[in-house]
């Protein structure tokens, strides 16, 4: 019950942001600075991996725990940010092929914006997706 008051009061506090940007923003930052510098996609492979792994472990843990209710709190979580999100992994991944710094400003700039999409809209999305399935 601890864990649904706070996903039902979370907010858009500068805590958050600062978390969102430690947790998403730097590493983010880092790997598209190490594509650059090394031209080759083995980071963002990486990346990938870490990725699935993490978000796959989490679905699972909120299907567990929440049942069927789980899946869509799990979709709750991508939204809306995940329309910046992937358009900025397709061009840093595109980086390592060909070295366009353009693409890189590009994709910083998209996920910058997916962050801070995600620090002002997935509160108030997964508040109303919990009201709804819980």
């Amino acid at each position: 019950m601890q864990a649904e008051n706070l996903l039902m009061n979370w907010d858009t506090s500068s805590d958050f942001l600062i978390y969102l940007v430690l947790c998403r923003g730097i590493p983010f930052y880092l790997l598209v600075l190490l594509t650059l510098k090394t031209g080759r996609c083995l980071f963002f492979n990486f990346y990938f991996l870490y990725c699935g792994f993490i978000y796959g472990v989490q679905a699972v843990l909120l299907a567990m725990q929440y049942r069927f209710a789980g899946i869509f709190i799990c979709f709750f979580q991508f939204m809306p940010q995940i329309i910046f999100y992937l358009p900025a992994l397709y061009l840093g991944y595109g980086l390592g092929k060909k070295r366009y710094h353009r693409a890189a400003i590009g994709s910083i700039f998209l996920w910058t914006i997916g962050l801070l999409t995600e620090w002002y809209f997935n509160p108030l999305i997964i508040g109303a997706g919990m009201k709804i399935f819980l």
